[in-house]
């Protein structure tokens, strides 16, 4: 008798346990599920390279928050709730994967997208369509065109690091981003041409600033020297570009500078 009571009391602890720990997974918010299930429905070749993405029948796979099951997703809650949760961050790397950039803007809440070693060829333009995206690396793809002249015009992100090294791009910085307050700008190894614009360094960058690289391209002309009234440059490279002049700081500060 009291080795059946022992089994009953098993059997429910095991049972209540079970069902605590399927109410607390962690449901994706509806809005970033239905954006997934654009990006790779529409964009299959995508959807091949990251096969951890995949809505199946299984509770735990269904929610792309839930325990890491989903490669390269981080998840937070949604203020005000319990057990609802969003993606403010995405890593990818080594993918496989060539083509254009997904349309990630539809997940309304990213604030970084890590998305390096791969075979990205272009950004459209609403990519920077965000109010909530702060760090963006596209690093070692071939990603090809201009960096798009929206950034920080028609588009104002938060974005605080922009990472574009080793890469395809061409044509001019935009001026434009100096509207942004970046503390990183990072573009080594394109074929960025034309001058360093002196705009940039004026408006949020005076004080935003902290690292500006763009060595390896084919930029010409002056240092402009609106760089000297940065107040956090720290780091200026700019090597392997046709580049004259020097860095002239007006607040006796030191900056690493290499061009």
């Amino acid at each position: 008798k009291h080795l059946i009571v022992w089994l009953v009391f098993l059997v429910y602890c095991v049972y209540t346990t079970h069902s605590q720990n399927l109410n607390f997974i962690p449901i994706t918010s509806p809005d970033d599920v239905q954006a997934l299930k654009t990006i790779l429905g529409d964009y299959p070749a995508f959807a091949e390279t990251v096969p951890s993405w995949n809505f199946s029948n299984n509770a735990y796979d269904t929610s792309p928050c839930y325990g890491g099951n989903w490669v390269g997703i981080t998840c937070n809650p949604v203020t005000g709730t319990v057990s609802t949760y969003t993606i403010v961050s995405i890593t990818l790397a080594f993918t496989g994967y060539s083509g254009p950039l997904p349309p990630f803007e539809l997940l309304r809440n990213l604030a970084s997208l890590t998305f390096v070693q791969s075979g990205l060829t272009s950004i459209h333009e609403n990519f920077f369509n965000s109010t909530s995206l702060r760090a963006v690396d596209f690093s070692f793809n071939n990603i090809s065109g201009e960096i798009p002249t929206s950034l920080g015009s028609t588009f104002s992100p938060p974005l605080e690091l922009l990472r574009l090294d080793f890469n395809e791009l061409e044509g001019p910085i935009p001026d434009s981003l100096r509207n942004l307050n970046m503390s990183v700008f990072s573009a080594n190894g394109n074929y960025l041409s034309e001058d360093i614009p002196p705009q940039l360094f004026t408006g949020p960058w005076q004080t935003s600033i902290t690292k500006f690289s763009v060595s390896g391209n084919l930029l010409t002309g002056p240092i402009p020297s609106t760089i000297g009234n940065c107040t956090n440059l720290s780091s200026f490279v700019a090597s392997g570009n046709q580049l004259t002049g020097s860095i002239m700081c007006t607040k006796g500060r030191d900056v690493v500078s290499t061009f």
